[in-house]
């Protein structure tokens, strides 16, 4: 008994299908290690700030109190996220490299 031709070219489409699902999914964990390793270079980048904050000094007449270490704090986490994207610093696209060299992704 021969098989319709409808039936075997749809049998065919599967692995394709299936492969293109994988390749989305591969994509999706790429872009996903991208983000992790972009978010570790601002986390990084803000404790390098932060170390810097503590050498300046303070001389009471303009500070703020508590509200002003919120204010810089979250300064502090916007300055680390554009650095992180437009630096040339370079950790996230190595972490990135290193990872997806590994099998990781």
């Amino acid at each position: 008994m021969e098989i319709p031709a409808t039936i075997r070219s749809a049998d065919r489409s599967v692995p394709a299908a299936e492969e293109a699902a994988r390749r989305a999914t591969a994509t999706q964990d790429q872009t996903k290690l991208k983000k992790a390793c972009t978010d570790f270079e601002a986390l990084f980048i803000k404790q390098m700030f932060k170390a810097m904050d503590k050498t300046v000094e303070h001389t009471g007449l303009l500070d703020g109190g508590m509200a002003e270490e919120y204010f810089r704090d979250m300064l502090l986490d916007s300055y680390a996220d554009e650095a992180s994207k437009t630096s040339k610093l370079g950790i996230a696209e190595m972490m990135f490299r290193q990872l997806s060299s590994k099998g990781i992704v």
